[in-house]
C-alpha cells in the first residue's frame, strides 16, 4: 500500500492513536471480526499494547457464555486478522 493510501486508512479507522482500543468492549464477536479485517488487509501498523488488549477481548469473548464465538468461521477470521496484525509490528 502507498503511504498516502495508508495515511488515509489509518485516519479513517482511528490506528496509532489507541482508536483500535477505544470501544473495544462493547465489540461483540462479529463486530470485533468485521473491525480488525481492514487493520490486517492493509498491515496497519497497530502497537504492540493494542494488539495485546484485542487478543485479550477474544479470549474475554470466547470465554463468555452469552456471547462466545458462535462460529468457528469468525473466530477463524478474527485470529487471522490478529496473525497477520502481530506480524506486521
Amino acid at each position: 500500500m502507498e503511504d498516502e493510501q495508508r495515511a488515509v486508512v489509518e485516519e479513517v479507522t482511528g490506528a496509532g492513536g489507541g482508536g483500535l482500543v477505544r470501544s473495544l468492549a462493547s465489540f461483540g464477536p462479529k463486530d470485533l471480526a468485521s473491525f480488525l479485517h481492514p487493520f490486517a488487509r492493509w498491515r496497519v501498523l497497530v502497537p504492540p499494547e493494542d494488539v495485546l488488549a484485542v487478543t485479550m477481548r477474544v479470549a474475554q469473548l470466547r470465554d463468555s457464555p452469552p456471547h462466545g464465538f458462535g462460529s468457528a468461521e469468525t473466530l477463524v477470521g478474527v485470529l487471522y486478522s490478529l496473525s497477520l496484525l502481530a506480524r506486521a509490528n
